[in-house]
């Protein structure tokens, strides 16, 4: 049975781990024009989006895969009287094509690579920014070396990532500096990865016979394992406010 990314991540504010009030705690007090354009790749359910358009003014650009990400985020927007404030697009990455200076903001949090790269991921973002625009980028980098048990158990080898500095030479060299970060803690983590095993489990003890099932629930109760042994030291995940460097 095919189970939505709402189902993956019921019970969570922001599909990752930091939560939509830290990451709000970033980019509130942003300078931006009377009507911010802002778009988010990977939007999810388009929590902090869709705030910037109430709270702020903003016309708003929500990208993601996911129909039914985006189903939850248009029935939000129109709830909160904001639908004539915003646009969904369902458009792969790698087909999305922005005139330069096209947004005020823009926000990836988790979301997909450009070609699966983030250097080049980074340098179309920067293009895509206003020359006094601002980038709100989330992803996961290596706190410390990821041990050999570590990514056997979830599939994560050490060449997806890199370190801190490592990341933030990426942003570098497509102009950008750090102005703002945050960092998930450990409990954050712990909550973020608890909250989906949880909903796993619901659904695996929901369809006790199904065999398919019953060996994903195995598998996931292994990765957060791993996580738990060693992911809470080695896995980290920063949401930065990138400018353009003077």
């Amino acid at each position: 049975m095919t189970r939505s990314d709402i189902d993956h991540y019921a019970g969570l504010d922001s599909w990752g781990p930091v939560s939509a009030a830290e990451v709000w705690g970033l980019m509130g007090e942003l300078a931006l024009p009377a009507v911010p354009r802002v778009i988010d790749v990977g939007c999810g359910p388009a929590t902090t989006l869709l705030r910037l358009a109430a709270d702020r003014g903003a016309a708003v650009t929500g990208v993601d895969k996911s129909e039914a990400a985006l189903a939850l985020a248009r029935s939000a927007a129109v709830d909160q009287g904001l639908d004539e404030r915003a646009t969904w697009l369902s458009t792969p990455m790698n087909d999305l094509a922005f005139d330069a200076g096209s947004f005020d903001v823009v926000m990836s949090l988790g979301g997909p690579y450009r070609n699966d790269d983030r250097p080049a991921t980074f340098a179309l973002y920067a293009q895509w920014m206003t020359p006094e625009g601002f980038l709100v980028y989330g992803d996961g980098f290596w706190a410390s070396p990821p041990p050999a048990a570590y990514q056997e158990a979830t599939g994560i080898a050490e060449t997806e990532l890199c370190d801190r500095e490592g990341y933030l030479a990426q942003a570098r060299a497509a102009g950008l500096e750090s102005v703002a970060h945050h960092i998930a803690t450990r409990e954050a983590w712990d909550h973020f990865e608890g909250t989906i095993l949880a909903n796993h489990e619901a659904h695996a003890a929901a369809h006790p016979e199904d065999g398919a099932i019953q060996a994903m629930i195995k598998g996931k109760r292994a990765f957060n394992a791993a996580q738990l042994s060693w992911g809470r030291d080695t896995l980290g995940f920063c949401v930065d406010v990138f400018r353009r460097k003077a």
